[in-house]
């Protein structure tokens, strides 16, 4: 027994010892303070007062309550398990049969029930969890494609928008090479570009299934993703401004007397006709 009351106190968890009798037979202030314990009902070593008051904290009560049941039904060796409580917390409990000494007050112990705190790693994980939840809805839903690929160019994750724009389905392009999606003659540039890890938007044309080649400006960059470092391309499909791109330059050419600039959104020049450049100096 001494030997374990020297342990009670220096620990930063919660500890509750029962006895034999299902009564309180010991217990730490980090205990009563977790459980927001008053010092009468500690007094009263009332174990079923205890457990009720513990029972009035917890979000789900009669699943706690139902616990406690079959543990002193089965009497295992060891339980572990986690409750969260109405102010917050998250609490992860343990508890284990002593092994019999031979003296007589270790001998009257039942149970050593152990409590640790876990709220900040229980927190830590849900924003984890409603932030890779909100990527999720970003990803599947986004009109842009988006792949993710190892450092060997393995893809792993590919989204719907990424399989309309090559005319593949998700088993082919997951697990093939994202370089075998780029046309042959545009495969050096790119390489090139993953392998220096470099952060910045280009074009390129990829392969669609049917044979033809879609141009494409990506936006690529080195994340990490499920505790590895992989990169991730947002790929948007320039067909329809290509399309534009040529119906303007034919204008152009049949109307050889205007000024004809086409401009990016942004608005930087992306092709002008003679007399324009002629004009603009």
């Amino acid at each position: 027994y001494s030997a374990l009351r020297t342990t009670l106190e220096p620990t930063t968890e919660g500890i509750c010892v029962i006895d034999n009798n299902n009564h309180i037979w010991d217990f730490n202030h980090q205990f009563a303070e977790m459980w927001r314990l008053t010092p009468e009902l500690l007094a009263s070593r009332d174990s079923r007062a205890l457990t009720e008051r513990m029972q009035q904290q917890v979000v789900d009560g009669s699943q706690f309550s139902r616990r406690l049941r079959e543990l002193l039904a089965l009497q295992p060796e060891q339980t572990t398990g986690m409750v969260e409580l109405k102010d917050g917390r998250f609490i992860m409990a343990y508890s284990q049969r002593p092994p019999r000494e031979h003296d007589h007050a270790s001998s009257n112990i039942s149970r050593v029930w152990s409590y640790r705190d876990v709220t900040s790693t229980q927190l830590a994980e849900r924003a984890l969890r409603e932030k890779e939840a909100r990527f999720r809805v970003f990803f599947e839903l986004s009109n842009e494609g988006i792949l993710l690929h190892t450092s060997d160019g393995t893809i792993i994750a590919a989204n719907p928008a990424l399989c309309r724009i090559s005319g593949a389905t998700i088993d082919q392009v997951i697990g093939s090479k994202a370089l075998d999606w780029v046309v042959p003659e545009d495969r050096a540039f790119v390489d090139e570009i993953v392998r220096k890890g470099l952060d910045h938007r280009y074009e390129h044309r990829i392969r669609h299934v049917s044979g033809r080649s879609v141009h494409v400006e990506v936006m690529a960059r080195n994340i990490m993703y499920e505790g590895q470092a992989v990169r991730a391309a947002f790929i948007h499909d320039l067909t329809e401004r290509r399309q534009a791109e040529e119906s303007l330059q034919a204008i152009a050419q049949a109307l050889p007397l205007a000024c004809v600039i086409i401009t990016y959104r942004d608005p930087r020049i992306l092709w002008l006709n003679e007399n324009a450049a002629l004009l603009s100096g």
